[in-house]
């Protein structure tokens, strides 16, 4: 992970490697929570990757998702 001048971690997508700032919200959802994968997509993911992908992977992968079940 990168590191910002604050020293806080700075998350990197290891899906295609750009920093990205985590959407947290106070409630404990994240933006990406509005974003919806089948199952087999979300079991397959945790197979391939470590910790979470940014919300452009995220929509991409719904996109293709919703493109591949139609």
């Amino acid at each position: 992970m990168a590191t910002s001048s604050n020293s806080s971690p700075i998350p990197v997508c290891p899906r295609c490697g750009q920093a990205f700032r985590c959407q947290l919200t106070t409630q404990g959802l994240c933006v990406c929570s509005e974003i919806t994968l089948s199952e087999q997509t979300l079991s397959d993911l945790r197979t391939q990757y470590e910790g979470c992908l940014c919300i452009k992977c995220l929509q991409e992968l719904a996109r293709t998702s919703v493109l591949l079940a139609t």
